[in-house]
């Protein structure tokens, strides 16, 4: 999965923070942020620092779910930055894992705010 992020505010999103949170059980390959850094264990937090108005930054993360069936990941964003509107600063990703241990058809969720 790639995590777009997008600040379409116009004030700068300071410490900006990114959580994956998936349903089930799933082993956790690698999570790259483009700025700041993940943690590699379940659940990842990502701290991005900061991001400026009009500015993206993005996070790949690679995980394979432990068991067979629907698997639903969840990726939630937060800034200590005041937000006027939270429309966008959640996403959900469905993905149906016919056998587990292998890798699921991706679904970028994407966030604006």
């Amino acid at each position: 999965n790639e995590i777009p992020l997008h600040n379409t505010g116009s004030g700068t999103a300071q410490d900006v923070v990114v959580d994956d949170q998936p349903s089930e059980s799933a082993t956790l390959v690698h999570a790259h942020p483009s700025q700041g850094t993940c943690t590699q264990t379940q659940p990842v937090s990502c701290m991005l620092g900061d991001l400026a108005p009009g500015a993206a930054a993005h996070i790949d993360i690679i995980m394979i779910p432990n068991v067979a069936g629907t698997f639903v990941n969840g990726v939630f964003v937060g800034t200590s930055t005041p937000d006027p509107s939270f429309t966008g600063d959640e996403a959900y990703a469905t993905v149906h894992v016919k056998n587990r241990g292998t890798t699921p058809e991706p679904h970028v969720p994407n966030f604006t705010g």
